[in-house]
């Protein structure tokens, strides 16, 4: 794995992460973002986006960049109105009509999630080229959007440069989460139900998302056996789960 640092005066140094050498360095005057990607170094500047290889080669990417992203299916450098995709290693892949002003983006199964600097986003189709977004999310800070990442089947995490960090439903566009951290969010991972959450400034957090991926029926058995009383007549009353529900076929009855 590559380690890739941002530097002052626009330096950009490619490291092998478990040698501790240091493989590549390039310039890139007005330098924004760098992102470490499977083939080296993804860097943004002004008005241009290039991968920086270990073997030293700082290849420029064709477009004109505003934001450039990694996902686990590759790059995305916005720039020239559209939205172009690549692979590990820098060939060309789909083009997206692009929003004015993207600031981040983030394919999630179907969808391309996009965020802008005022701190809203939408969520595209990626199966057309329309220009039109599907929805927008819901009660989004107004910061800009830094990071984007898919959580839990069929949602997004976003994370914002006032450390304010969320997860929303990509289909209804409603926010489930939320939380804030010191600093501007720069990183974030979700897998095996936990998300992972870190700032430019060091802080960091864990959270178990697994909630959201139990199956509903699942979810309700461990919340009556979690909680199995109810309120009756000004005291606590231990109750069985309600015998009509479709999940209740399975679930354990109070002794």
């Amino acid at each position: 794995s590559f380690l890739c640092l941002e530097c002052s005066e626009g330096r950009i140094e490619l490291w092998d992460g478990p040698g501790g050498r240091q493989l590549a360095t390039d310039v890139l005057p007005g330098l924004r973002r760098v992102l470490a990607t499977p083939s080296g170094c993804l860097a943004s500047g002004l008005d241009r986006a290039v991968l920086v290889h270990p073997e030293g080669e700082a290849r420029e990417l064709p477009a004109r960049a505003s934001s450039v992203a990694v996902d686990g299916l590759g790059m995305l450098v916005a720039g020239e109105g559209r939205i172009f995709s690549y692979d590990g290693q820098g060939e060309p892949m789909a083009t997206y009509a692009e929003p004015a002003d993207a600031n981040a983006m983030g394919r999630v199964g179907d969808w391309l999630v996009v965020g802008f600097g005022d701190g809203n986003a939408e969520v595209y189709s990626r199966g057309t080229r329309s220009p039109e977004p599907l929805r927008g999310l819901q009660a989004t800070p107004s910061s800009p959007v830094e990071r984007i990442i898919g959580g839990p089947e069929g949602t997004a995490v976003l994370g914002y440069a006032s450390g304010e960090w969320g997860l929303w439903d990509l289909a209804t566009g409603a926010r489930l989460l939320e939380g804030r951290l010191h600093g501007s969010v720069v990183h974030l991972d979700y897998r095996d139900g936990r998300l992972l959450v870190a700032t430019d400034l060091g802080a960091h957090r864990r959270v178990d998302l697994g909630v959201f991926e139990s199956p509903y029926c699942e979810l309700m058995r461990q919340v009556w056996d979690d909680v199995s009383v109810e309120w009756q007549e000004g005291a606590a009353a231990a109750v069985d789960p309600p015998s009509d529900h479709s999940c209740s076929a399975g679930a354990s009855a109070v002794d």
